[in-house]
């Protein structure tokens, strides 16, 4: 699996639930190493855009974009996407350690791999010391929706997207993810 960002292209994208368009008309590009957010209110399409990203949701029409590949067809485990969902979809009777590990394992990364990935991924978000502890410290914990299939954990994805409400990430972590390079 390669390590290098992805570029990810929305051309003429949407999505429709029922008789209601979620989302119309969408062309983006965003180039490796940028971030992008969404920003709008809810309902507007935002989870909609990112669950076509990563393959939860096909779109109706147009096409999705990874690199030079359309990936309209192709399943969220074949597209080296991470999403995190807003629900988080933690597991509570894992430690933090192996719910951040748990998408690397299911990869069969190599154990110092995982151990270095995990590493990273804990001092980003400034849980450091904390790999052995329950979950239940950091948020009431949810179970995924079954729309959410197998959800990825930090299993190094050349495109990470996320589902999150930016207010509520305190203000450091916003520094680091803007000044992040994925």
């Amino acid at each position: 699996m390669s390590s290098k960002a992805s570029e990810v292209r929305l051309e003429g994208v949407g999505k429709r639930f029922g008789e209601t368009w979620a989302v119309r008309g969408v062309s983006l590009h965003v180039r490796a190493g940028e971030f992008y957010t969404f920003l709008g209110p809810s309902g507007c399409g935002k989870t909609t855009l990112l669950r076509m990203i990563a393959g939860f949701a096909a779109p109706d029409e147009g096409g999705v974009w990874l690199d030079d590949t359309m990936v309209n067809a192709l399943p969220p485990w074949k597209r080296d996407v991470g999403m995190v969902f807003q629900s988080y979809a933690i597991w509570p009777h894992m430690t933090v350690f192996e719910n951040v590990a748990f998408g690397l394992r299911e990869r069969r990364v190599s154990r110092a791999d995982i151990e270095r990935q995990v590493g990273e991924a804990l001092r980003m978000v400034n849980l450091e010391g904390m790999e052995g502890e329950g979950v239940d410290f950091y948020t009431p914990v949810e179970s995924p929706s079954p729309e959410e299939g197998n959800p990825a954990k930090r299993d190094d994805p050349r495109q990470p997207v996320a589902e999150q409400d930016w207010p509520k990430l305190p203000r450091n972590d916003k520094k680091k993810l803007a000044k992040s390079s994925f």
